[in-house]
This record gives structure tokens, sequence and C-alpha cells, in this order.
């Protein structure tokens, strides 16, 4: 029950996403230091993270590298996306920091997976 949870999790993660990208503007304000673009690039790939890696049964390392590979896929498709919408641009900080939550992710559920 919890693993199709977790796979539903990750559409709707997905789905969020991709309904973001797809607005004109970005949707987070941008200041001198864009913080509510970090953390919302962070987080919300962190969760996609978490829920693909729910959505297996005792994941291993194969397992882990295939979330961060599909993961890391799909943040690099949001942002060509992005190309073709009004008053958005591909960023390669944006695919970094989408890395980072997705890698931290992975980093943190191999550390609970040894700690059992």
């Amino acid at each position: 029950m919890l693993r199709a949870l977790c796979r539903v999790g990750a559409i709707l993660v997905a789905g969020i996403i991709f309904y973001l990208s797809s607005l004109p503007n970005d949707p987070a304000p941008q200041i001198d230091i864009p913080l509510k673009a970090i953390a919302y690039h962070f987080i919300i790939f962190f969760l996609l993270a978490v829920f693909l890696l729910g959505s297996f049964k005792n994941p291993g390392k194969d397992t882990l590298t295939a979330v961060v590979l599909l993961a890391l896929w799909y943040a690099a498709t949001d942002e060509f996306h992005q190309l073709f919408v009004p008053g958005r641009v591909a960023s390669a900080k944006d695919w970094a920091i989408d890395s980072l939550g997705v890698i931290s992710a992975n980093i943190l559920y191999f550390i609970r997976i040894k700690n059992r």
C-alpha cells in the first residue's frame, strides 16, 4: 500500500513540476538572492526522489542509481521544456539545485538503510 502511495506521490510531484514550469512567468519571486526559487527547486526534487525511492521494495544500489538518473533526467527535461514557455529560460543553475535535492534524498535514504 505504501509503495502505491509513493508512486501516486511521485506522479503528483512530477505533475506539479510540469504545471509550474508551464506558467509564463517564474512563480517564485526573485530577490537579490533568489532563496525561494532555490528552496523550491531543492525541495520539489528532493520530494520527487523520496517518492520514487519509496516506490520500490527494498531498493538497493542499482535502484538508487536508477532513481538519481531518472530524477536528473526529469529535471533536465523540465529545464528544456521551459525554453518553450514565454518568460521562462532553461537554467543550468536550476538543474544543479534540482540535482542537489535528488542526491540529498538518496544519501539520506542510503544512510537510513545502512543504519537499520
